[in-house]
């Protein structure tokens, strides 16, 4: 990357990591922002957010395995967890 973007906050542990994904999840799930800037296109980008989280979480939680760390990050996103 070009340079650091840390829209969310930096992150530099489990805590940070899941403050982040809070605050994303937030923005995707509630904020009527997303139907005034997307639109049509929100809930398809809702799916994406949804789908996007839920692999970079499956890869966490293999690589935190390979590790020999907690593999505990929820793979699902919002209400169905």
């Amino acid at each position: 990357m070009s340079g650091d973007r840390h829209i969310y906050g930096e992150i530099n542990n489990k805590t940070g990591m899941r403050r982040v994904f809070t605050a994303i999840r937030r923005d995707v799930e509630d904020a009527t922002s997303w139907d005034q800037k997307f639109g049509k296109d929100a809930v398809a980008l809702r799916g994406i957010g949804e789908d996007e989280f839920r692999k970079t979480a499956r890869k966490i939680n293999r690589h935190a395995t390979e590790i020999g760390t907690d593999a505990d990050y929820d793979e699902k996103w919002g209400n169905g967890r």
